[in-house]
């Protein structure tokens, strides 16, 4: 009887940590589609891991004005003895991001923006910087375009002596599909011939 009193203890908390998980993001972003961890060393002393970046990437059910598309998340953690400011996701040409966001579970950035228009990343910068052994608040964008692993991130901050950067790959990112590509290559060689026509 006490180890059936075990199991069902243990059923019991599984069921809550599942459900304290389920609960850290809106219910209609459903279940994820990918994760990844990236590591990041400092660049300047590339044995020193300085962060780890935890991405999620979900799919908005089919209601309301975002229905089908992505949503990419990012939360920083501080494995390191810097305190970080800055974080930035690069995006590939096409890939459209729209409406970043966050939530307050973690260390708040400033701002957490598009840049550039087209926009080619997106920028997190911490009034208070995240300090080590802490995490940033859960950071996020929205896409109409599926992922891959290939997406570049950086990372920077200061020591009590020096600077911090670091940059990886492997970042799960927004990768346009095929046809747009191939629509943005005409374009731009449509405008390289009108002006060798000149």
């Amino acid at each position: 009887m006490e180890m059936k009193t075990k199991y069902v203890f243990l059923a019991w908390l599984l069921a809550l940590a599942v459900s304290q998980t389920a609960s850290a993001v809106p219910t209609e972003w459903g279940l994820p589609l990918d994760n990844c961890t990236v590591d990041l060393y400092n660049m300047f002393d590339p044995a020193v891991n300085v962060a780890q970046v935890a991405c999620t990437v979900y799919q908005h059910d089919n209601s309301g004005p975002n229905a089908n598309q992505y949503i990419y998340t990012y939360r920083v953690t501080n494995t390191d003895y810097a305190t970080l400011s800055f974080f930035s996701v690069t995006l590939s040409p096409a890939a459209a991001a729209e409406f970043p966001a966050h939530d307050t579970d973690g260390v708040v950035p400033l701002c957490w923006d598009l840049v550039n228009s087209p926009p080619d990343r997106v920028e997190a910068i911490f009034k208070t910087p995240v300090a080590p052994q802490q995490y940033s608040a859960l950071l996020w964008f929205f896409s109409d375009y599926p992922f891959d692993f290939s997406g570049q991130t950086a990372l920077s901050g200061m020591s009590s002596s020096s600077y911090v950067l670091a940059t990886a790959d492997g970042l799960i990112t927004p990768v346009p599909e095929p046809a747009t590509v191939a629509l943005l290559g005409l374009g731009a060689l449509t405008m390289f011939n009108k002006r060798r026509s000149r």
